[in-house]
């Protein structure tokens, strides 16, 4: 099984709740970005958010799939720099940005940066089950909030040329969707919506099947 959250922005009782369900699932778990939180109103540093973040996620029991999204920058001099992110992939429990690996269950999953330039004949993006990108392709309703559209044009065109796209991708970025699941074309996108909230934290469950069969989907 996979649980599939997003967007904490540094909400310690959503990692603990993360943490919590997936431990009791025996599942391993994908988030599609924004872990930190970088807004001129956070309660900490970036610094420390970092050391804290980074510990959580060593002490985790489960395989942890992660990208990068727009808060999750290191640098404040750079939009785009990952590094301490990147430095928590060991490529067996731990898989972050450019890298792809296996689910408990045989699934490949690959997790892609915010920054990600998608190319359909990158060995990343090959014959994947599920990948993982903060923002939802643009002009799906995923990627909707009231009537404003957002997302990754890059995502979108990717979805429309590739041979093989993802059976899943998983995302988030827009807090509050217009829609929570939508296909793309042979894809099933989805986005919970952020788990940085002080009631229900929402989140994807996935039970992949043998053989070509759709996985099961439950949006909690």
């Amino acid at each position: 099984m996979i649980l599939h959250f997003t967007d904490p922005h540094f909400n310690k009782a959503s990692f603990g709740f993360i943490a919590k369900t997936a431990t009791a699932l025996h599942a391993d778990v994908c988030i599609s970005g924004d872990l930190l939180d970088a807004s001129r109103g956070a309660s900490f540093r970036l610094a420390r958010q970092i050391e804290w973040v980074r510990s959580w996620v060593l002490d985790q029991p489960f395989k942890l799939f992660l990208c990068s999204g727009h808060h999750d920058t290191d640098r404040s001099d750079d939009p785009f720099s990952f590094g301490w992110l990147n430095e928590l992939h060991n490529g067996a429990t731990i898989i972050t940005d450019g890298h792809r690996g296996t689910g408990s269950e045989g699934e490949a999953i690959a997790c892609a940066g915010v920054d990600h330039v998608f190319d359909p004949a990158s060995p990343l993006l090959d014959r994947l089950d599920v990948l993982v990108f903060h923002e939802p392709p643009a002009g799906s309703p995923t990627a909707a909030l009231g009537g404003v559209g957002y997302g990754s044009v890059e995502l979108a065109r990717f979805l429309d040329t590739a041979v093989r796209p993802p059976r899943l991708v998983l995302t988030g970025d827009v807090h509050r969707p217009r829609k929570r699941l939508a296909h793309w074309r042979q894809s099933v996108v989805l986005n919970p919506g952020t788990c940085d909230v002080a009631t229900k934290r929402p989140f994807v469950s996935i039970k992949f099947h043998p053989g070509e069969a759709e996985p099961t989907l439950s949006l909690v």
